[in-house]
């Protein structure tokens, strides 16, 4: 009787047990139902996260620590998805913004700016205040002397994809003080010649630009930009310039102009001779621009603004 009852005991035990196991695997199981849809929904989340490469580019280099070495594999990883989006489809204005700041900051070596800047290639109009952003960095001095050159070639071939130039009339007169630079000075005076109205043209600014003259030589640039003061007052400026010499700037275009004709080629399908032109003609192309009219670039409305859509920019 004893060894019955000493064997069914162990069994009692055991099946017991294994009740209890079995309850207490169902009560972890339930409330981790919940947590496992969580991890569902999050991994879900992730993968629409990552749907989008160009954003996480963006937060990398906002992120990124100050002089990050050039050959590292993870920033290069990210310029160029930022390179292949913009030369495939072009940049909207607030990617625009932010890779501005970033290229302009000094964040990252010449070669990383230099890099980003040449694909600075527009979708829609761009606004006034990025601009004016950009340019305040240059006042600080962050960014080389060569990482300024290319942004005045960039801001000379976007020039007409600003939405509003008020705020960046405001900044002539630092404009002006880049002609002083040797290396500034030719795309200086392009940025201003398209900025230039007649309330920009002062009695010290004609004298100045007389003295550089004296100094330097009748320039290509600055007999254009001395021509368009004479333009506007010729009270102001008396010496004698020459009247049938075409306006000559460098081209300094050819970078985004390039990648550009390539969005126009893939929106359409054909060869850029038979593409159609679909540039609003709500006002017509500055005078200020007749030397550079194989760019096509849009044109802005009686209010200033231009189109979001990206085909009214091709």
């Amino acid at each position: 009787m004893k060894r019955g009852i000493t064997a069914k005991t162990p069994k009692q035990a055991l099946t017991h047990s294994c009740h209890k196991q079995t309850d207490l695997s169902a009560w972890k199981a339930s409330p981790l139902q919940k947590p496992t849809g969580d991890k569902q929904q999050t991994a879900s989340d992730d993968v629409d996260h990552r749907q989008d490469p160009l954003e996480e580019a963006l937060s990398y280099l906002r992120k990124a620590k100050d002089r990050t070495p050039p050959k590292n594999e993870v920033l290069q990883k990210h310029l160029v998805t930022v390179e292949k989006i913009a030369q495939e489809r072009g940049l909207a204005p607030e990617e625009l913004d932010i890779l501005l700041n970033i290229a302009l900051s000094g964040k990252f070596a010449e070669a990383v700016s230099l890099r980003l800047l040449k694909n600075m290639v527009p979708t829609s109009a761009i606004t006034e205040d990025s601009v004016v952003s950009a340019v305040s960095w240059l006042c600080v001095g962050k960014c080389s002397r060569t990482t300024q050159v290319l942004f005045l070639k960039w801001l000379i071939a976007m020039f007409d994809f600003i939405d509003q130039k008020e705020q960046v009339n405001a900044l002539y007169g630092f404009f002006f003080n880049f002609l002083l630079d040797e290396k500034l000075f030719p795309f200086a005076c392009h940025v201003l010649y398209l900025l230039t109205r007649k309330k920009n043209v002062k009695p010290f600014r004609v004298r100045r630009l007389l003295d550089l003259q004296a100094k330097i030589g009748a320039e290509p640039p600055l007999q254009a930009l001395l021509s368009l003061y004479k333009n506007f007052c010729p009270e102001m400026v008396s010496v004698t310039l020459p009247t049938n010499t075409k306006v000559q700037f460098k081209n300094s275009e050819n970078v985004w102009k390039m990648a550009i004709s390539n969005i126009k080629r893939r929106l359409y399908g054909a060869p850029l001779a038979s593409q159609p032109n679909l540039v609003v003609t709500a006002c017509p192309q500055s005078r200020k621009r007749k030397w550079n009219t194989k760019l096509v670039l849009p044109a802005c409305s009686s209010h200033s603004t231009c189109s979001p859509d990206p085909l009214h920019l091709f």
